[in-house]
């Protein structure tokens, strides 16, 4: 924090000194020193996804939904190559139960980084929470085989395998 200050003492106009400080209060729980620190950012750079992508990280994390989903647009708006923009943005599509368009950016996420473990991950959340299953198993997969060790991918595997099972017993012989 120290050093954020003193760079904002040397320069009151840095944009990046600003998110680094209010990244710092987000990690120490203060959010309001921290949303104070991403506007100010903002304001000094208002085409910067990063900044955005910042401010819209606390909104989610308070349960201010509406308010991530705006900066999550304006940060792709301003960058729209940033996977993580669409997978943010998809999970709180999804935190609202907007699996279709959750699904896209996740989809979208993935296009633009392929070995983006995490996206797949939440694809197939999303897809299960669509009923889904069958679309949410490839992903499942598809995110071990980026990342053995994403534990939620193996949990959720091995879920959607016993319910893709259970299904296929309940079903009428033919």
């Amino acid at each position: 924090m120290a050093d954020y200050d003193k760079a904002l003492e040397l320069d009151k106009k840095s944009a990046a000194a600003l998110a680094g400080r209010g990244r710092a209060w987000r990690a120490k729980g203060d959010l309001d020193h921290a949303l104070a620190d991403f506007d100010a950012a903002i304001k000094l750079e208002p085409k910067s996804a990063q900044a955005y992508l910042n401010r819209a990280a606390l909104y989610q994390g308070k349960g201010d939904l509406d308010h991530a989903l705006a900066d999550y647009d304006k940060a792709i708006a301003s960058d729209g190559k940033l996977a993580i923009a669409y997978n943010n943005r998809g999970l709180t599509l999804h935190a609202k139960g907007d699996f279709d368009r959750a699904v896209a950016d996740f989809g979208k996420a993935v296009g633009l980084d392929p070995k983006y473990a995490r996206a797949y991950l939440n694809r197939a959340n999303a897809y299960r929470g669509k009923h889904d299953l069958e679309r949410a198993k490839p992903d499942l997969e598809q995110a071990l085989t980026l990342d053995p060790n994403l534990a939620a991918a193996k949990k959720g595997l091995d879920e959607v395998t016993k319910q893709l099972a259970a299904r296929a017993a309940a079903a009428p012989a033919q």
